[in-house]
């Protein structure tokens, strides 16, 4: 029964924190028959619509909206692509790469999110890999990957951290005054740049999106140093401060870390510890995706196809 719930959570939720959890308790089964269970067989992952990512360029309302975007006119820019013949399959991908263009990662981003809201339980095949790259950026990223590599960090976590707290906005201010990408406080700016030995520092550098990512790698260290390298307490303490994590750990010795996440009595921090480890998994699982070889189609492929026997969907979902 355990291995049917496991199961189902992973296909209908592949990317979510629990799929994670979900697959190392299907490996400690090992071998097991899962138990047939017709409420979790019904579950499916939610319907991703027809995407393109093939915007026809000439198109005059496309045209339009570029120049509009050329002329800061952003709010314009929507209802003009909308307009245009097909958006209906490419309009927010077009609008996104309008922005993307112009270097607003944070507002391409934005657009796909309210276009796709059920993308992070698609599998990667369900969309264009351009959709998932304006979804899940690579902006700054070698920056990203030398002070990762500095503060023995993995890059996939520093992004996955950026893309929750920020969404690669390295002017975002918060209304607690925390700054640019890694959204650091002034004050926690200024003790890690005495530790890198810069002098002379403000709060202004911290938009300065290559220095904020060079302190708010040594400040993640320093977290993960006190945490013991626990992603879910590292992030935790990220989000709510460590002396909560701390008090949040006392006297549960013997608590589970997928309990501890579930038992984080803050909403936010909550969701937020698990969308980071979400991002890096579907960092990960893009990267992945763009790395394995690509099958080239034979010259007769429609002939050989004509020779393939018929599809078993029930045997395929099986082995899923």
């Amino acid at each position: 029964m355990a291995a049917a719930y496991y199961r189902a959570v992973i296909r209908v939720y592949q990317h979510y924190y629990y799929a994670a959890e979900a697959k190392q308790r299907l490996a400690s089964l090992g071998i097991v028959t899962p138990e047939i269970v017709p409420m979790l067989a019904a579950l499916h992952p939610e319907t991703i619509p027809e995407l393109s990512d093939d915007v026809p360029e000439d198109d005059p309302r496309v045209v339009k909206a570029r120049l509009l975007a050329n002329a800061g006119l952003n709010e314009y820019i929507p209802a003009e692509i909308h307009a245009a013949d097909g958006s209906d399959e490419w309009g927010a991908f077009a609008e996104a790469d309008i922005y993307t263009s112009y270097g607003e990662t944070f507002r391409a981003m934005r657009v796909l999110k309210r276009a796709i809201p059920f993308y992070t339980s698609a599998p990667v095949s369900a969309m264009p890999m351009t959709y998932w790259r304006i979804l899940f950026p690579e902006a700054y990223w070698p920056q990203i990957k030398t002070s990762a590599a500095a503060n023995g960090l993995d890059p996939y976590m520093v992004a996955s951290l950026i893309r929750q707290e920020s969404e690669f906005n390295p002017q975002a201010i918060s209304n607690k005054s925390a700054y640019g990408l890694m959204q650091l406080l002034p004050s926690v700016g200024k003790s890690m740049a005495k530790a890198e030995g810069i002098k002379h520092f403000e709060a202004s550098q911290l938009l300065d999106p290559y220095m904020n990512i060079r302190l708010g790698c040594r400040y993640l260290k320093q977290t993960m140093d006190k945490f013991g390298g626990q992603p879910e307490y590292v992030f935790a303490a990220y989000n709510a401060g460590d002396a909560r994590v701390v008090d949040w750990r006392t006297g549960e010795a013997d608590q589970s870390i997928d309990e501890f996440v579930e038992s984080i009595p803050f909403t936010e921090t909550r969701d937020y510890v698990q969308a980071i480890l979400r991002n890096e998994d579907i960092y990960r699982s893009l990267d992945q995706e763009a790395a394995a070889p690509k099958l080239k189609t034979p010259a007769n492929s429609g002939a050989a196809q004509l020779k393939k026997p018929p599809v078993n969907d029930n045997a395929l979902v099986s082995q899923k």
